[in-house]
């Protein structure tokens, strides 16, 4: 059975693009790497380390996005 944790991380594969809150403004990049708690975004020239649960999809993968989660819910039934 996947954690709670596992269902946010499937929604993201490498090369999405993202947003999240940085002291208090909207950044918008692109995921470079999924560890098991957190991804690496890359914004510009700079990389950053950022929970799952703080990410926000932002590119139009949403229906590989959606299948790969249906896929999950599928596994666990």
């Amino acid at each position: 059975m996947l954690s709670k944790s596992d269902l946010i991380k499937a929604r993201f594969s490498e090369g999405d693009s993202v947003a999240f809150l940085y002291r208090r403004k909207t950044v918008e990049g692109t995921l470079l790497r999924l560890n098991p708690r957190r991804a690496v975004v890359k914004v510009g020239e700079e990389s950053f380390t950022v929970p799952y649960n703080l990410l926000v999809p932002r590119s139009g993968n949403r229906e590989k996005r959606e299948q790969r989660l249906e896929r999950t819910n599928w596994r666990l039934n």
